[in-house]
């Protein structure tokens, strides 16, 4: 009876460890390989979501399918809000493999446009 329980127990952590990691799998966490065949390139993607007068954009080169540089234009956005962000966008990008970067406080609408412009970059992948 004892050992049915604790089975029990184990196959619901189970369960629960599993959902958790799906979760965190579509909420940002390391992406599988972008195209098929994993894509070798360079793709661009702009946006209007942030907060300045002119689009964001965003480049990047993926080796594999691998995000390995994100080159950003924020020409448009107010300087002093987006100090660090590219630098902390792009090193996620490479980290997590994804467009779906942390919104920095004090600039939440800047953000906003540079994953719009990531994903619209990684929707030009041919499939």
């Amino acid at each position: 009876m004892k050992m049915k329980i604790i089975v029990s127990m184990v196959f619901i952590v189970l369960i629960f460890v599993l959902t958790g990691f799906l979760a965190y799998a579509d909420q940002g966490g390391v992406t599988l390989p972008w195209g098929n065949p994993p894509f070798s390139g360079t793709v661009q993607g702009s946006s209007i979501k942030g907060y300045g007068r002119r689009p964001i954009t965003v480049t990047l080169t993926l080796i594999e399918g691998r995000i390995v540089d994100v080159i950003m234009n924020l020409s448009g956005e107010t300087p002093r809000y987006v100090r660090g962000l590219p630098e902390k966008a792009k090193t996620q990008m490479i980290n997590t493999n994804n467009w779906d970067v942390d919104t920095v406080s004090g600039a939440t609408k800047s953000v906003d446009g540079i994953r719009d412009a990531a994903k619209r970059a990684l929707e030009e992948i041919p499939h």
